[in-house]
């Protein structure tokens, strides 16, 4: 890719352009049928979602590669998809 300023700009972007497109007809499209409670969870889980990635992009241990972060990002997020399929059926 670029440099980290190019990243960060980029990323900035793309975040404002997507949060652009979240007006109160497409949130209530998004959500709409879900029960409170599950929106309430989902909100929660996407907070503690968020934090743990956080924790693992700021650890500064000698072991804590980028290669090993990116992985452990990756499976936070399949860990997600199976829990997010397992409710669905439930």
């Amino acid at each position: 890719m670029g440099n980290k300023e190019t990243i960060k700009q980029i990323v900035n972007e793309e975040f404002i352009k997507n949060m652009d497109k979240l007006n109160e007809v497409e949130i209530y499209r998004l959500t709409s049928g879900i029960p409170n409670e599950r929106l309430r969870a989902s909100a929660a889980v996407s907070n503690l979602l968020l934090i743990w990635i956080k924790e693992i992009i700021e650890n500064s241990k000698e072991n804590a590669t980028n290669e090993l972060k990116i992985e452990c990002i990756k499976e936070l997020f399949n860990v997600m998809d199976k829990y997010i399929k397992a409710e669905m059926i439930n």
